[in-house]
């Protein structure tokens, strides 16, 4: 609540990716330090995800909405 940008959608999406890459690229990592670099990797994406593509894309959708629908003409 509050919050100027919302990264949980970005968390939720590049989540489990980064984790399999984890588990697949360093199988031996401790558990502490495995969600300390999954965070570390998961947060920059989802901050780039939400720069580039969520707030560009809620901007479009709210200045669609704010247009009048164009209504077909009666020949």
């Amino acid at each position: 609540m509050g919050a100027k940008r919302d990264l949980s959608y970005g968390i939720y999406i590049y989540g489990v990716p980064v984790q399999n890459l984890l588990e697949i690229w360093l199988p031996a990592l401790p558990l502490p330090l495995y969600l300390i670099l999954t965070f570390a990797v998961v947060v920059p994406l989802a901050l780039a995800s939400y720069t580039w593509i969520e707030a560009p894309a809620m901007r479009l959708k709210k200045s669609a909405s704010s247009t009048p629908p164009v209504r077909p003409v009666q020949v």
